[in-house]
């Protein structure tokens, strides 16, 4: 209310004041054109009708403000701001209901990852339990920076709604002011692009943490494979070992008999005894040695059937999560999805609201309509000014007309007696004298 008076004020005292310079112009000028006549009346007259029309512009005031439609205008803006504080408690209100909606969607994120990160060995359960855990925090990250910018989102909902509600109380008078409503509602249907960048992020998130995991999955059967090809060769050249002992106890043997060949025949008795002796022990060693080859195959095969149901049981276990993990990110999003539309109906609901407001100001505080003491204070205004204008220059006209005449006869003073710097004005109220006084005028 102060300040409705206090900006009407300054409109009148602007109003004035350029009235004042106009006039203050106009008689500057005719000061310096025309020098001053003492005792004219005209110009007595001009001074009072120039009094009066100053006194009558001095008593114009402006019209009070304790009227009706005032008084309902100030009880307009007053609903209108407890209502703007009203949407204001909600929407702190739904930013606290969402905050706590995200901080248990991530509890029920760690829960749930903490429960699959129990794996078959320990070596993939803690790897597995890594790859989680980062994928976990890059969750955490992603919704931290998705709740951030829902905070900025709410923040410059009420920026942008204490800034129309300050737009509609100190610019009544701007004739801008709905170029700014316009870039308001363009800043506000930017919400809508916000969303659907939030919900492309979060697709593309859930979709590099199921790579991840497909990744982590594939390096462990790459590593399960590399162990038992490791098994193989170390058993093969175990087989290798062996080969090589019985072909070197061959050989010994086969130089042993080239040598008893050349021995004297009363050794041939001893000699026979030694290869009966050593045949069986070379049979001995050849029948532990097959014995060993045969646990050893054994072992292999048995070794390669454990490998197998150790890998088939991870295989189906890691599909088995892998699923269960895709299931659970697909819930996630279709959830997220769901948020963000109720979100996005909430805003839209906001935005209509504010564009109701807007509607109900512009409709209140239009500046085109003028009241209808204005317009005729402005009228009568007008009409005065025209009729001062049409006088003035009638005036003016008179006093160009008297200008030349005085200039006419001061050429004629100057062609009889001179125009030195001590000649003075030629007066026409003197009289004329032949001797010191001549009409001068000092």
């Amino acid at each position: 209310m102060q300040k409705i008076q206090e900006e009407e004020k300054n409109l009148q005292d602007l109003m004035t004041n350029k009235y004042i310079v106009a006039i203050n112009q106009i008689k500057q000028r005719f000061q310096n054109d025309f020098p001053p006549v003492q005792d004219d009346p005209e110009i007595v007259a001009l001074k009072e009708q120039f009094t009066t029309e100053q006194n009558n512009l001095h008593s114009i005031k402006t019209p009070g403000t304790g009227n009706g439609e005032f008084a309902l205008l100030n009880a307009t803006v007053e609903t209108l701001q407890n209502e703007l504080n009203g949407q204001k408690l909600s929407i702190d209100k739904e930013r606290e209901t969402i905050l706590n909606s995200w901080k248990k969607q991530i509890e029920d994120e760690e829960r749930r990852h903490q429960n699959i990160g129990e794996g078959p060995s320990t070596r993939g359960r803690d790897q597995l339990k890594h790859t989680l855990q980062s994928q976990i925090d890059g969750v955490i990250e992603s919704r931290e920076n998705d709740e951030k910018k829902l905070r900025d989102i709410l923040n410059l909902l009420n920026s942008e709604s204490e800034r129309v509600s300050k737009l509609y109380q100190t610019e009544l008078e701007n004739p801008l002011h709905q170029t700014q409503v316009d870039s308001l509602k363009n800043e506000l249907e930017n919400v809508d692009e916000i969303l659907e960048n939030m919900i492309k992020t979060a697709n593309n998130n859930k979709t590099q943490e199921i790579q991840e995991m497909k990744d982590s999955i594939s390096k462990l059967n790459v590593d399960i494979s590399t162990k038992i090809e490791k098994l193989n060769q170390e058993i093969k050249s175990e087989n290798e070992n062996s080969v090589n002992l019985l072909e070197k106890a061959k050989n010994d043997l086969e130089d042993i008999i080239e040598k008893s060949k050349h021995d004297d025949k009363t050794t041939s008795l001893e000699l026979s005894q030694n290869l009966e002796k050593i045949h069986i022990k070379n049979d001995n060693e050849i029948d532990s040695t097959r014995i060993k080859i045969k646990q050893l195959k054994s072992k292999i095969a048995n070794d390669k059937n454990t490998n197998e149901i150790i890998i088939s049981s991870t295989k189906s276990q890691n599909e088995k999560d892998l699923e269960k993990a895709e299931k659970n990110f697909q819930k996630e999003v279709h959830k997220l999805q769901c948020n963000l539309t109720g979100l996005s109906d909430f805003l839209d609901e906001k935005i209509q609201v504010l564009e109701e407001e807007v509607q109900k100001l512009n409709a209140n505080f239009d500046i085109t309509k003028p009241r209808e003491c204005d317009v005729e204070k402005i009228e009568m205004l007008e009409k005065k000014l025209v009729n001062t204008t049409a006088f003035l220059k009638s005036q003016l006209q008179e006093f160009m007309q008297i200008k030349s005449l005085i200039v006419s006869r001061e050429n004629e003073y100057n062609k009889r007696f001179g125009s030195g710097p001590k000649v003075g004005t030629y007066s026409m109220q003197q009289p004329h004298s032949a001797h010191s006084q001549r009409g001068f005028v000092n």
